[in-house]
């Protein structure tokens, strides 16, 4: 059969009829397969656990480096020991929010208390140095002041926000797991 012949074939009524009708069988005996064909939705979630362990395992296992960061983490402690916040009742609570936030180490508490303690003096030059040094804002004189009054505020409640939003995205994230994961301990 050449071209001719082909067209000459699908013009005649009984032709595009004919094609039509093995086009519908294909396209129905491939709908039936994919409705049969069992495919496991669960497979590629086990996969990227089982990757995920894998990599954890490897960073278990791989040096580490922390020789600076222990420094800074020392002068941080050292600080916040100094002045007895660890041994306060809130220290407790805030213990408490870290964990339910993923940060169960124990530097975490020492890296919140010094936060709560340095970024409020953070905030405060930062506002006296763009209003006062860098006259960005052209503000005057008793505003100037209340704005970084303001600041200082803002940066002793930003831990506080952080740690908030920190905890919300996790248990946003566990209750998004959470059918894997019982999916995962009814197939074990």
């Amino acid at each position: 059969m050449n071209a001719e012949e082909i067209i000459e074939f699908l013009t005649a009524n009984d032709g595009i009829v004919l094609l039509s009708a093995i086009i519908s069988a294909v396209m129905g005996m491939l709908l039936v397969y994919r409705a049969l064909l069992y495919r496991d939705p669960l497979a590629d979630r086990i996969q990227s656990l089982n990757s995920r362990q894998r990599s954890l395992k490897n960073s278990l296992m791989a040096p580490k480096l922390r020789h600076r960061r222990e420094q800074s983490i020392g002068y941080m402690r050292e600080l916040v020991q100094n002045l007895n916040l660890l041994r306060t009742n809130e220290a407790k609570k805030v213990t408490i929010l870290l964990s339910r936030a993923g940060f169960r180490k124990s530097d975490a508490l020492v890296i919140f208390f010094f936060a709560k303690l340095s970024l409020p003096f953070v905030f405060g030059a930062l506002a006296v140095f763009f209003v006062y040094v860098l006259p960005i804002f052209h503000l005057e004189g008793m505003i100037r002041w209340l704005l970084c009054l303001v600041m200082v505020i803002v940066g002793g409640y930003v831990p506080n926000i952080f740690l908030k939003n920190a905890i919300a995205k996790r248990a946003h994230k566990l209750r998004k797991g959470l059918p894997d994961a019982l999916d995962l301990l009814v197939m074990m």
